[in-house]
């Protein structure tokens, strides 16, 4: 059976359905990053 080609957006957004929720990483992005009191750095001149 033949079957169409897909595009790039369509695969993605079929991975991106699939995900589970990540429990750790929304505490850190919520709870630990602030914490951390990071400056902004400059970003590379490459």
């Amino acid at each position: 059976m033949a079957l169409p080609v897909r595009t790039l957006p369509a695969c993605l957004a079929e991975e991106l359905r699939r995900l589970d929720d990540d429990v750790v990483l929304g505490r850190v992005l919520t709870h630990g990053l602030p914490a951390c009191n990071l400056s902004p750095v400059a970003p590379s001149p490459r």
